[in-house]
């Protein structure tokens, strides 16, 4: 069976990164998750593929690749910032291949400030839906596979227009899965075909206030929200 864990969560959050990973392995964890910060100083491919070589012999199934929150795709407020997005996406899809890794997880972006709900569902997800249409297709060139991780605080919690953007995407070989933990559901869904997904949607439960509410209180526990993640401090109704 195959455990995938993610160093930057708790219960070893803020600690270097070697000691974790044998924590991860005498907890019996063999798939390794990692995120932008883990690799922020292999600043090179050939960094890139030394430490995915080392992650390997260690005896981790490298899994997946999390681009977590990356800045090209913060908040859409205009269409003249999709070619940087595409070109963002596509860079992370090159840092999967130098890391050996057929799997990026990213995200569809925050519910942009200021504007109207016409223009969410009209404007921001037709170029939403560009970004992730040339994204995907350079991605499964390059045989990786794409996933997104909804936030309670990202476009993609209103399911409809999750959905919306899914099908605009138009991958034959899409799914889209509910999980009560989001990486979970990737590793599920990502064999539940003959046919390897390129593009596929965990569906977080999630029910919060605001992420950054002082309140924060979760309705629910089967969210798969990590507030530690996102980066907007520990979520004080977890353990």
């Amino acid at each position: 069976m195959l455990i995938i864990g993610n160093p930057l969560q708790r219960p070893i959050n803020h600690r270097a990164l070697e000691p974790a990973l044998d924590e991860m392995l005498e907890l019996g964890i063999n798939g390794l998750e990692v995120c932008t910060p883990h690799i922020e100083l292999c600043v090179t491919p050939d960094l890139r593929r030394r430490f995915g070589d080392y992650v390997r012999n260690l005896g981790f199934k490298f899994c997946r690749y999390n681009s977590l929150l990356p800045d090209y795709l913060i908040e859409l407020q205009s269409p003249d910032q999709v070619p940087s997005a595409i070109a963002g996406m596509k860079r992370d899809v090159d840092i999967c291949c130098d890391l050996g890794i057929n799997q990026l997880m990213t995200w569809e972006g925050k519910i942009p400030a200021g504007k109207l709900q016409q223009d969410i569902d009209g404007w921001i997800l037709e170029e939403t839906t560009r970004i992730f249409r040339e994204g995907v297709a350079y991605a499964e060139s390059k045989g990786v596979s794409v996933s997104l991780e909804v936030h309670p605080f990202s476009l993609g919690i209103n399911v409809d227009w999750l959905c919306k953007l899914c099908d605009g995407v138009g991958s034959d070989t899409s799914t889209r899965s509910t999980s009560s933990a989001s990486t979970s559901s990737i590793s599920t869904s990502a064999t539940a075909t003959s046919k390897r997904p390129r593009f596929t949607i965990p569906l977080a439960k999630a029910r919060w206030t605001s992420p950054r509410s002082s309140k924060h209180s979760r309705k629910s526990n089967s969210a798969a929200h990590s507030c530690s993640t996102c980066g907007c401090g520990p979520c004080p109704s977890r353990p």
